[in-house]
């Protein structure tokens, strides 16, 4: 359909009122041209006062038919443009439920701000909701009951599934494919959604699935960093501001708190837990829950200090950080027995990222990797 455009014309009231829309969009996306005003797919004029046109923009198509160049609509998208083939379809009233005139005036519309930008060859689908100053590459398709929130970029052939639904200022690179379904056999097709926050950027063939269970969700928090080639299985929950780097495999129901760092190569066991500020070596098999604040390495995961490095960029004081220190120093080097260790540090060491380390190793259903790594542990400056 490449070519083509379409004229809305009233013939009552008077003065006549044109209005021409992209068909590539229009015909097959069932969705209004950007700089059309939304009122376009809600006119109050009954349909069989309505003359539908369209127009070839192929040279040499009906070359004897034309729209008086007086009756043109101006606008971006087709000024000066060679109208010609003008085809008209009556009684729009008694085909609206069949063939091209139920195209033209389908049920149900997408929603594009006219400020937006589409690429012609991408596909947006009715439905979908597009929002100011969105950017959509080439051969990018968005599905119906899709929201992609103000600002957001989405660069060619990436993929937005339906009920997905993006906040502003996301930058989602080729390739990326949002909103899947579930990688899980008990999955059934079901209604479940994807939400996804504020200022992410998601690179290159990265892959997050919606919920499995019925109306469940998955959801991505707001500033993280997520890199190439991995996967977000349904169901998780990733904090803000975190770093899941390339080649990451995050299985179902996983949680990520804020702040995290996930280097690349990583496979994340279902339903485990990454605490705040923590951090994560590249090859690690996360099998066990990962304490806050605390650095874990190594094929088989072991505990290796604090992320000091992590601890300092979120700007903590060098008394904070002396406390988590010490509650770490009770419950993963003195070789008391967990309980002990967590009632010790209670009693003990004052501050909220100590008491959030206690208040994570209670709450944890698999356990906290305990396990000492081999290595010098790195002392505070």
């Amino acid at each position: 359909m490449a070519g083509w455009s379409v004229v809305y014309a009233g013939k009552q009231p008077e003065p006549r009122v044109r209005i021409i829309a992209d068909a590539a969009l229009a015909i097959n996306e069932g969705r209004a041209w950007a700089g059309a005003p939304d009122s376009v797919w809600q006119t109050a004029l009954p349909p069989a006062w309505c003359l539908v046109f369209l127009a070839s923009m192929r040279e040499g198509a009906h070359p004897n038919r034309s729209i008086p160049e007086r009756d043109k609509l101006s606008g971006p998208r087709v000024a000066r443009q060679p109208w010609r083939g003008c085809v008209k379809i009556d009684s729009l009233a008694r085909r609206a439920s069949s063939g091209l005139a139920g195209r033209l005036l389908p049920a149900r519309m997408s929603s594009v701000h006219p400020s937006a930008t589409i690429a012609t060859t991408a596909r947006v689908a009715r439905g979908a909701r597009i929002g100011p100053d969105v950017v959509i590459g080439e051969y990018a398709i968005i599905e119906t009951d899709v929201v992609v929130g103000a600002r957001c970029r989405i660069d060619s052939h990436a993929v937005v599934k339906r009920w997905t639904a993006l906040g502003t200022d996301n930058q989602i690179s080729s390739g990326a494919v949002l909103g899947s379904d579930p990688l899980d056999k008990a999955f059934q097709g079901d209604r479940s959604y994807l939400r996804i926050g504020s200022g992410n950027s998601i690179r290159e063939h990265f892959t997050i699935s919606r919920g499995t269970e019925p109306e469940s969700e998955t959801v991505i928090g707001d500033g993280n960093f997520i890199m190439t080639s991995g996967h977000i299985a349904h169901n998780c929950r990733i904090g803000n501001e975190t770093v899941i780097a390339s080649a990451t495999l995050v299985a179902g129901h996983v949680q990520i708190e804020d702040r995290a760092f996930v280097s690349g190569g990583i496979g994340v066991q279902q339903h485990l837990r990454i605490g705040e500020l923590s951090m994560v070596g590249g090859m690690t098999r996360v099998n066990q829950d990962v304490t806050p604040y605390l650095t874990h390495v190594g094929p088989t995961m072991a505990v290796h200090g604090l992320n000091l490095v992590g601890l300092r960029r979120a700007g903590l004081g060098s008394i904070e950080i002396s406390r988590v220190r010490r509650a770490y120093r009770i419950l993963f080097r003195s070789g008391m027995p967990l309980e002990e260790a967590l009632t010790k540090v209670e009693l003990e060491v004052v501050g909220p990222h100590a008491r959030h380390m206690v208040e994570f190793i209670r709450a944890s259903k698999r356990g906290v990797c305990r396990r000492k790594g081999r290595g010098k542990e790195k002392q505070e400056d």
